[in-house]
């Protein structure tokens, strides 16, 4: 079974990631490191832009226009194996 990944409140503190981008996904909560990667190129494939997808090791963050549009359009999240 699988389920939609959206996008939420980022409580971590990374230099090298913008305080208004959201957390989507690590790979302990995606289950595995490959599905973790697929994620990351579903995410990729509806950025607007290259820097709307950043990861810091294992950990998927996004823009706010990357959660907007998944807020209007569900249809749009990566789906989670």
């Amino acid at each position: 079974m699988s389920s939609p990944v959206i996008p939420v409140k980022n409580l971590f503190n990374f230099s090298a990631v913008p305080s208004d981008y959201l957390l989507a996904c690590t790979s302990d909560s995606c289950f595995h490191r490959g599905n973790f990667n697929k994620i990351v190129e579903q995410f990729k494939s509806i950025a607007p832009q290259e820097s709307d997808v950043i990861t810091v090791n294992t950990i998927l963050f996004v823009s706010p226009a990357i959660a907007k549009m998944i807020n209007e359009n569900p249809e749009l999240a990566p789906q989670r194996i």
